[in-house]
């Protein structure tokens, strides 16, 4: 089977959307006595800064790891690439969350 560049575009963003989609709205089931207003609020950023990170994740492994020779220093590039967007989906989420509630209070 040959998956032609456009549809693996298409492909990845339509996991890109469910997945992070799926994620963000088990935060119903955790957040519904804190409001729709925020239940929304969180799913919603929630998707946006998933979605963001791991498509800058996806373009710094496209440029920096070949899986034809793949090495220890590929790996390396991977394990950095991880962890710096973990980092920042955190990061930029306790951001958001500390933003809204400030507003809120």
């Amino acid at each position: 089977m040959n998956i032609t560049e456009k549809n693996q575009s298409r492909f990845f963003w339509i996991l890109q959307f469910a997945g992070w989609g799926f994620i963000n709205l088990t935060s119903v089931l955790f957040f519904k006595e804190f409001g729709l207003q925020f239940v929304l609020f969180n799913v919603i950023t929630g998707i946006v800064i998933g979605v963001g990170v791991t498509s800058l994740l996806r373009n710094y492994l496209k440029k920096r790891v070949t899986l034809e020779k793949f090495t220890l220093k590929e790996f390396g590039h991977i394990l950095l690439g991880v962890i710096v967007a973990g980092a920042f989906y955190g990061l930029l989420s306790y951001g958001v969350g500390y933003a809204y509630a400030t507003a809120h209070l």
